[in-house]
């Protein structure tokens, strides 16, 4: 869908069978999302119900990839019985940051917070 970005975030020493000597809650985050798709149909154009015809074809379609550090806060040691509730609670909601994105029509960018 137009405007939303879908993540998927994997725990880098776990991937690499604790090889890697990094903090265990770091992860690498992709993503992918969509801009500029306005209609259900390729072009950008449609017919209202007034046979009216809407032509946004100037508004370019194109697929962005992100790539990102990510925080498994769950990962994060704490005796504090309320810190642990807080940090899985907190967890569910991912904000990837920094992120790089590419693109075809604008290449490369960087984005200091991206969700």
């Amino acid at each position: 869908y137009n405007g939303q970005t879908y993540w998927l975030s994997a725990n880098i020493k776990s991937l690499s069978g604790n090889r890697i000597k990094i903090p265990s809650w770091i992860n690498l985050a992709a993503g992918y999302g969509a801009n500029g798709l306005l209609t259900g149909n390729p072009g950008n154009v449609w017919h209202d119900k007034n046979n009216v015809e809407h032509d946004f074809s100037i508004v370019k379609r194109y697929r962005q990839f992100y790539i990102s550090p990510d925080i498994d806060l769950t990962r994060i040691k704490t005796k504090h019985k309320g810190l642990k509730f807080f940090f899985k609670i907190a967890n569910c909601v991912k904000f990837p940051m920094p992120a790089v994105e590419y693109n075809k029509v604008q290449g490369v960018k960087w984005h200091w917070l991206k969700f």
